[in-house]
Order: structure tokens, then sequence, then C-alpha cells
């Protein structure tokens, strides 16, 4: 059978790959077709459109990649009619993959979308889109599973392919351990976090610190915010490798905060980005947290800094803190770990995708 995977950033990239290596198991004359990064390409998926520097960070941000995401989309199009797919999985990248969707469905394509719109958040007039445009809805979130479901979509939730593997995995208990710095997966974001990042390690001599840096982005990046610094150290290892080996993390919103949660690791989360994108999502956004740990619990589990709270000071107060409240928070990431005990998510995910193809 033929597949489309299409995605527009990194954790898009990784969760459409283990969703390519699951597929090819249960069908071995799977053709993958992708629009994806590195990942993708690993997992054996044919590449049509290369999706680096599509991903937006904000509506200021988007005049920058309007004409780039145009041309993507078009080459895309052209591509599908090439193809013929037997289906197309969507990951994420909400404002490319609803067009791309209506599109398709007009075509009478088979759609499914993994990690859809959050509409749980903002904007829930997409719902009728989505219910009009997409098959069925596989969900990485309980809370949102149970959402879309109150909204009558066809929803399914089988856990999460990128946290599965890390349920034997063990927080370091080790009070002089480093402490893990993730300052996210886009330059935006990292230029963004990465001045107050910088005034922590300055401020903390006695702590060892690790930066976690995006594999695929340049050293530079990151290496004008430490020089002349000791006690910080970038690392290219994967993120998901660095957590065990972390005493507590500084987290930019994201998945990663539920790996670390997973994992066991005590947390502050954090996001920062311009004055005009931050007064946008404040307009927009209906949740009360932003962290998927507080999210998934709806309550306070990890403290988050947004915005202008997010300062080295607030952050030495709050790594403090979590200190404080280890055993409390390990017990709230029991509950969230429940959650994800599923077996091979991603072996799930590939069995409802066939099984759609098959009705």
């Amino acid at each position: 059978m033929r597949y489309v995977i299409v995605t527009g950033e990194a954790s898009g990239d990784q969760i459409g790959a283990a969703i390519a290596l699951a597929l090819k198991v249960q069908d071995p004359n799977a053709q993958i077709y992708a629009m994806g990064g590195q990942e993708l390409i690993r997992a054996g998926a044919d590449i049509v459109q290369d999706h680096t520097d599509l991903a937006v960070m904000g509506l200021t941000s988007l005049p920058k990649k309007l004409i780039q995401i145009r041309r993507a989309y078009h080459q895309l199009r052209s591509t599908i009619d090439r193809i013929r797919p037997d289906v197309i999985v969507y990951v994420d990248f909400a404002g490319f993959n609803l067009k791309l969707g209506r599109w398709t469905k007009s075509k009478r394509y088979k759609n499914i979308y993994i990690a859809p719109p959050k509409t749980w958040a903002s904007r829930d007039w997409r719902n009728r889109a989505i219910r009009r445009d997409f098959d069925l809805l596989i969900t990485l979130f309980p809370f949102a599973h149970e959402y879309f479901l109150s909204q009558g979509l066809n929803s399914q939730f089988y856990g999460h392919p990128l946290v599965s593997s890390l349920r034997s995995a063990k927080a370091n208990s080790n009070q002089n351990s480093s402490i893990l710095l993730a300052p996210g997966s886009r330059v935006q974001e990292i230029e963004s976090i990465m001045p107050i990042l910088r005034e922590l390690i300055v401020q903390s001599p006695q702590h060892n610190f690790v930066v976690s840096k995006i594999s695929n982005l340049s050293p530079s990046i990151y290496s004008s915010y430490l020089e002349g610094v000791e006690n910080v150290t970038l690392s290219e290892e994967a993120l998901q490798n660095l957590l065990p080996q972390a005493q507590m993390a500084i987290i930019t919103s994201g998945t990663a905060t539920l790996e670390a949660a997973i994992i066991g690791v005590p947390q502050v989360v954090i996001y920062r980005t311009s004055s005009l994108n931050y007064f946008f999502a404040k307009k927009l956004i209906k949740t009360k947290y932003i962290s998927l740990p507080n999210l998934i619990l709806d309550k306070t589990v990890v403290p988050e800094l947004i915005q202008a709270e997010l300062t080295s000071s607030k952050l030495i107060e709050a790594m403090a803190t979590i200190g404080h409240r280890k055993k409390t928070i390990q017990a709230d990431y029991t509950q969230i770990k429940e959650f994800y005990n599923q077996i091979n998510p991603s072996e799930q995910i590939a069995s409802a995708i066939l099984d759609l193809i098959n009705r």
C-alpha cells in the first residue's frame, strides 16, 4: 500500500518515523512517502518534500515563511496527485495540515490526523473542519482524547510513540549530577530563551549545566550564549538519553516535559516569545497551564515560568522549590505514567491506520 506522512517540525518528524517503521512491519510492501526530515529519512521514507525551516513560532514569524510554506503545499498536492496514496497521515503542524486535509478529502482520500490541532486550548471553531475532513484522530494525551470525544469526533488514544520506551528509565538521584537545560527545538525559541539561561548559569557557579542541542541546528546558535562560561557543556546527545543523567531539568514547554515526567526528572517548565506573539496567544488560549504534566493532571505538578516571569532569579527560586518537593512531584509523575502504560503505541497506531484503509 502507498502512504503519505506529512510533518512540519522535529517532533512530528520523530513521530512520523516511529509510525513509518511500524507500518513497514505490518505491511512489508509499504511504500511510504513523506514531507519530513532526517528521522523519516532514517526510517526509510521517500522524502518528497523537506520540511526543514517550515516551522512557524507565533504569528509574527509567519510572513517570513509564507513563500516557503506555499511552495511546499503546492508541491505536496502535485505529489499526492501523482502517487494516489491509500491513506494520508498528518502529524501536528495544524495550519498547513488542515488546509491540505480539506483538499485531500475533496479528492476522496482517507485522512488520519495524529496529534490533531489543540482546539481544547484555542480556536475550537476548527473542530467543524476536523470533523468534515479527517476520518480518524489519534491523540497523544488522554485529556485531548476525552475532549475530542465530547465534541463528537472519532478519536483514539494509544499512548505516545516517543515516550513508551522511557518507562524503564530512571531519574538520577545524585545531587552532584548536572542540571539539564532544554531551550526548545526552534531557532526562535532558542534565541529568546538562551540569554536568560546564560544568566542562570553565570549566577549558579555551584552547579554544572548541560544544554541540549538540537542535532540539525548549527552549534553557533548556542555558542554565543555560552562563551566564557566554564560550568556548562553543550551536548548533541538525544534528549531522551540526557534526561536520565540529570538531577533536574529546565525545559521549554513541549513533548520534552512529558518525557521528563515519565522518566521521573523534577523540572521547571519555561516559555518565552515575542511580546506581540504573547499578546495574541493570551487572547486565544483558554487553558490554565502550558506544560503537559500540569495539563494531564489539571493541577500544578511542576512550576511554569512564562514570558515576563522567566528570569534568572525566578528560575533559581523554582529550582529550590522543586528540590524540596521531590516526593510530591514523583507521586504526581506516577499518576501520569499510568496513562502511558501501553505497550508499543506505534504498532497500535499502525494497526489503526491499516484498519481504516481496509474499511
